[in-house]
């Protein structure tokens, strides 16, 4: 029985290739030509499809990049700020600034980080929290919920230098200590935002591709 079927299979496989030769060979000009024609057209929407997905990929880069470099050039402004407020604690620790002079340096530092703060919120928005009121509902949506790693670091060296001189302070040694370590916590946390490698690559593609349209 197997025998038979195989055979059944055989002929019935060798009856379709006899079929399609006798379609093939019966083919005219014209039918030839709609064939090439439609082939012709197939690789061509292939081709532009993944040209598309390309475009649409290095537009996507092309966003992000953009927005890579806002961050970038706030975060320089913040570890600026931040390095300013180290070197305000050393100097009170060696004894280079007393007075009103430290409060004139402290209250203009604490100016510049405040509005760091408030500009690092349109790259790291509160998260809302588990339970309460969510943010875009709330009247200042910009300060509800739970801060991220990279605000929490910025303020915690804006409240190290404006609790400086004050009942319970650090002292200036400690206080120089405890910036270091929010200025690291920082740069590590934009340092995961930004990731400069993938951006690096994404710049390399895009330049890439530039002068692949040049040419």
């Amino acid at each position: 029985m197997r025998r038979f079927w195989n055979r059944k299979g055989a002929s019935a496989e060798g009856a379709g290739v006899d079929y399609l030769a006798r379609m093939i060979a019966q083919l005219g000009f014209n039918e030839w030509l709609s064939l090439a024609s439609a082939l012709v057209a197939f690789i061509s929407f292939m081709l532009s499809r993944a040209a598309v997905r390309r475009q649409e990929a290095m537009q996507f880069e092309s966003l992000r990049a953009d927005q890579d470099g806002r961050l970038i050039s706030w975060a320089d402004d913040a570890i600026t700020a931040i390095a300013d407020a180290q070197r305000h604690c050393r100097d009170q620790k060696n004894g280079l600034l007393t007075g009103d002079e430290a409060k004139r340096n402290c209250s203009e530092l604490r100016t510049r980080m405040s509005a760091l703060l408030d500009r690092g919120r349109l790259f790291f928005p509160n998260q809302p929290d588990s339970a309460g009121e969510e943010p875009e509902q709330a009247a200042e949506a910009a300060y509800v919920g739970q801060s991220q790693p990279a605000i929490d670091a910025l303020y915690n060296a804006y409240r190290i230098i404006s609790d400086l001189g004050r009942t319970l302070p650090l002292s200036p040694a400690e206080a120089v200590n405890a910036v270091v370590a929010q200025r690291r916590r920082f740069v590590s946390e934009v340092f995961r935002s930004v990731d400069p490698r993938r951006r690096q690559a994404a710049l390399d593609a895009l330049a890439s591709q530039a002068g692949a349209q040049r040419r």
